[in-house]
């Protein structure tokens, strides 16, 4: 286990756990801290590997980099084989390729500032999602300087609320209606 302030790499199979937060307690008693358990986070990318991309080409793991974007973890995710990572947002996408420079980005904030597409394609980014004209328009700023061709556009649905306390509805995705011209529209 390395200790430093903030993040303790706990190392899978334990060690007695009771004494690593003593350690940490006693010699840093006003930090806040974390625990990376590596060896448990590799056995779960392997069951999620195992069940859901064997035989399928067309199949492949994204990691939410908005779920945890910790470099160790991201790390662990390139070692084990994952290369493609759902990005929100430019400092997202500059820790990823900081990471693993290889990675296949999915930019997909539905609402970008215009600058930050012409910098996520400086960096290899061709896969954007989009959920309004304007953000094709944004895209479309740049037809003089991007290979339109080998960009994928990908409009992101609105889910019904279903049993949702809170309605996002209106917020998030288009319309089937919607969809439908956004996709005309890009073709």
């Amino acid at each position: 286990m390395a200790i430093s302030p903030n993040e303790f790499i706990y190392t899978y199979p334990a060690q007695n756990f009771s004494e690593i937060i003593g350690t940490i307690v006693r010699n840093y008693p006003e930090q806040a801290f974390y625990f990376l358990n590596v060896g448990l986070l590799r056995e779960k990318i392997k069951i999620i590997q195992s069940q859901f991309i064997p035989e399928n080409p067309h199949r492949v793991i994204a990691y939410a980099v908005k779920a945890n974007p910790k470099p160790a973890i991201l790390k662990i995710l390139t070692d084990a084989g994952i290369n493609n990572f759902d990005c929100a947002s430019m400092g997202e996408i500059d820790l990823v390729k900081s990471i693993n420079p290889q990675a296949h980005i999915l930019y997909n904030n539905p609402v970008k500032p215009q600058k930050s597409i012409g910098s996520a394609y400086e960096q290899g980014v061709r896969h954007f999602t989009i959920q309004h004209y304007s953000e094709i328009a944004k895209i479309l700023n740049y037809s003089n300087t991007f290979n339109l061709e080998e960009l994928e556009i990908t409009v992101r649905l609105r889910a019904s609320k279903g049993t949702a306390k809170i309605d996002f509805f209106e917020k998030y995705g288009a319309s089937e209606e919607s969809t439908i011209k956004l996709i005309d529209h890009i073709n």
